[in-house]
């Protein structure tokens, strides 16, 4: 489970120069930052399956399905895989409200999401959850807001170690 920045709107990342659409500086640096956030990485050339949960900065409306685009792009651009129309199966959630905004993100293959799928997507859920329970906004405890973190980040590092093993075994798998 990776975590992300929150991402520009779409209008911020986007704009009009010369009757054509190119990205904006917000967009541009949103992109700088995925890359360094990510890292050098060797680009995932397999279908692949992605689960996202948003945990919006504040209460306003939006469209979830508005901001996989810009992360898409962003992953693109980092070189985490080769084309985002690599992706066969998104799964988008709205999270709890946090400080700032951030997206919770799980890829895997689509192999291993066809033999644990449904698994991946209810612990990548229950990691967003607890990181983000709904009624902290509305004046959690501070202990409890540490406490409900420190679990998250437990669960997602399990998450992720897994999430390592699937793709392991099945690159093994494929060979």
């Amino acid at each position: 489970m990776i975590q992300i920045p929150w991402p520009p709107s779409l209008n911020a990342y986007y704009r009009k120069f010369r009757n054509h659409m190119v990205i904006a500086e917000a967009g541009r640096k949103y992109r700088e930052a995925i890359k360094e956030l990510i890292g050098p990485v060797t680009a995932r050339t397999e279908r692949l399956a992605v689960v996202m949960i948003l945990c919006p900065p504040d209460r306003r409306r939006r469209d979830v399905d508005n901001f996989a685009k810009c992360v898409f792009d962003a992953f693109t651009k980092a070189g985490v895989w080769v084309d985002d129309s690599q992706i066969d199966f998104l799964c988008i959630s709205r999270g709890g409200i946090v400080k700032d905004g951030v997206i919770f993100l799980a890829i895997c293959g689509m192999d291993a999401i066809e033999t644990e799928g449904l698994e991946l997507v209810q612990s990548a859920a229950t990691v967003a959850a607890r990181a983000t329970p709904r009624g902290r906004e509305a004046g959690g405890v501070e202990s409890k807001r540490r406490r409900s973190n420190a679990v998250a980040g437990s669960e997602a590092q399990a998450l992720t170690l897994r999430s390592m093993k699937l793709r392991k075994s099945s690159s093994s798998n494929a060979k």
